[in-house]
């Protein structure tokens, strides 16, 4: 997630009115941990002694803390007394804390996932089956464990998709990025199963690890092969990656130009579907000419497109998304 950047800006009076009414009907759950007295006395302390300012944020926060918190999770005064910021310059140091080390938490999984994505996309070996269950392993860490999860939505309470629709036109952008500080941690692990996704049939399942072309097998107008033999990008990651690089190479434009060609094709699902994965076949992209080489000849050949393949299976995602949502 990219937060936002902070813009010191005072509250309006009418965002605070909005805050003081929701934060009343926030975190209705019933605390889990034993602090159902408790929390009315906390919330009582801290704003006691921090005023006015904060008291909707208090209510709020300590209210939702209550609600995840577990007996195992300690003194749940002494925690909420100990981690609780105040409005103003510490807060906002606070937020851009949270921003930077979560960018560099998430960045290091997606890294994680791309190294356990490799041999499924690259094909650089025989995939097995146990490549397929590294592609699909997802590695957790359990924020609540040592209260930072909990810490967060104490100082950036969490709201719903109808309070943000309902109070989000009122919210500046530094009060957006505290409300999005507090998606990170909704709910704690194993609190709320969402529905099963959509399974892809199985003919699906590896399309975008299969998509590989062989762009060795891929000519110019003039009928010239443009990239080194042996050159294989997955028309995901690859062909973008390799627009990319081409800026560092002699002369990039026409190998640039002949991937955008590529990448129109397989939008317009015009793509040869022969040309998908191994292939002994070769493809001349701007005139959409498929070719069998014999004797050092090009011998033009029929060919047939992929067929809306793509979009079966962006569907089966878009399915999946929307009932997560």
């Amino acid at each position: 997630m990219t937060f936002l950047r902070i813009i010191r800006k005072p509250a309006r009076p009418v965002v605070l009115g909005l805050l003081l009414v929701s934060c009343l009907t926030a975190g209705a759950r019933v605390p889990q941990g034993g602090v159902e007295d408790t929390a009315g006395a906390v919330i009582r302390k801290l704003q006691a002694e921090y005023g006015p300012e904060d008291s909707a944020r208090i209510s709020r926060g300590v209210g939702q803390v209550a609600s995840r918190w577990r007996p195992g999770d300690g003194d749940f005064e002494a925690f909420c007394t100990r981690h609780f910021i105040p409005s103003g310059r510490e807060l906002d140091s606070a937020l851009a804390v949270i921003e930077r080390q979560m960018e560099v938490i998430r960045g290091h999984q997606r890294e994680i996932d791309i190294a356990l994505d490799l041999p499924v996309v690259t094909r650089s070996r025989p995939v097995t089956e146990l490549d397929r269950l590294f592609s699909t392993t997802k590695p957790e860490v359990d924020y609540f464990q040592n209260g930072l999860a909990l810490a967060i939505a104490l100082n950036f309470p969490y709201y719903t998709l109808a309070e943000k629709e309902r109070m989000g036109a009122f919210w500046s952008r530094r009060e957006w990025a505290m409300v999005r500080a507090g998606d990170l941690f909704r709910t704690r692990p194993g609190e709320e199963k969402g529905p099963e996704p959509v399974t892809l049939p199985d003919e699906l399942r590896d399309y975008t690890s299969l998509y590989i072309l062989s762009m060795d097998h891929v000519l110019s107008p003039d009928m010239e092969v443009m990239f080194p033999e042996g050159t294989r990008l997955n028309c995901h990651n690859g062909l973008r990656d390799e627009i990319k690089g081409l800026y560092s190479r002699q002369d990039p434009l026409p190998r640039q130009r002949l991937i955008s060609t590529i990448l129109i094709h397989i939008l317009n699902q015009t793509i040869p579907e022969c040309m998908i994965g191994p292939t002994g076949y070769y493809w001349e992209p701007a005139a959409n000419r498929v070719f069998l080489k014999k004797d050092g000849r090009y011998a033009e050949t029929a060919f047939t497109t992929e067929n809306d393949r793509r979009y079966q299976v962006l569907h089966h995602r878009m399915v999946s998304k929307m009932r997560e949502d």
